[in-house]
């Protein structure tokens, strides 16, 4: 397999995954920010709470959901 092959399987497999991560979440381009608020809270309190030693800062998480959530949204907009 080629070089270029590769890079469009991992891409392919990346564009499926995060296909099926927008589909699950039910999330779509025109939420509103309540919504997605409160998608990033839930995934925020999911990810906390597999934090079994507290390594994790409520902050950091909260802004990473976020970036998260967004990405899907302008990725869902493309599909």
């Amino acid at each position: 397999m080629f070089k270029d092959q590769k890079i469009e399987a991992i891409a392919y497999k990346r564009a499926i995954s995060k296909s099926k991560k927008i589909d699950e979440l039910k999330i779509y381009p025109t939420m509103p920010d309540v919504e997605i608020d409160g998608l990033v809270e839930k995934l925020r309190d999911a990810k906390l709470a597999t934090d079994t030693e507290n390594k994790l800062d409520k902050k950091e998480v909260t802004r990473g959901q976020q970036f998260y959530v967004e990405s899907l949204i302008k990725f869902s907009a493309l599909t």
